[in-house]
């Protein structure tokens, strides 16, 4: 038996025909024959069929999804360690209420404020991405900002 004149390993066992002039094409094994006609026998699904096999599009996909995980990773890990440390000071401070109040006071203004802070940092990061241009110049300026404060501060201090 002759092989499949597309792929050439199996034999081929289907006579290919164009299905708008019922033209036989030549003989397929029976998966190539199928695959053609599951495209609709076009050319132009072929050609992007092979752009998709040789270019896939899972890097990119990937690289997102990868990203993704992560990020909502590291929020789960986050809330849970609140919520762990949250039960430890409850047990702590299970003995004195009010200093437990004022405990809770003070951390959620903490984290109200390290909200502000992930916010600031995101709406840099943003602005650095679309001024690239400027990302020197702010850097420049950070550090001069850094330097002063260093300055400014008593010797012997961290």
């Amino acid at each position: 038996m002759e092989p499949c004149q597309i792929c050439g390993v199996r034999p081929a066992t289907a006579w290919d025909h164009d299905h708008a002039t019922g033209k036989i094409r030549g003989r397929l094994c029976s998966p190539c024959n199928t695959g053609i006609g599951g495209l609709g026998d076009d050319p132009e699904i072929l050609r992007r069929a092979i752009t998709y096999l040789e270019q896939p599009p899972t890097d990119k996909i990937f690289a997102d999804v990868k990203r993704e995980n992560m990020r909502l990773a590291t929020k789960r890990w986050r809330e849970k360690h609140r919520a762990e440390e949250r039960e430890r000071v409850r047990q702590a401070y299970a003995a004195d209420p009010e200093r437990f109040r004022e405990y809770t006071r003070r951390w959620k203004r903490d984290d109200a404020d390290g909200a502000k802070k992930r916010q600031a940092n995101e709406n840099l990061r943003r602005w650095m991405a679309a001024h690239p241009d400027r990302r020197e110049e702010y850097n420049r300026r950070r550090r001069k900002r850094r330097e002063e404060a260093a300055d400014a501060q008593p010797p012997g201090t961290p």
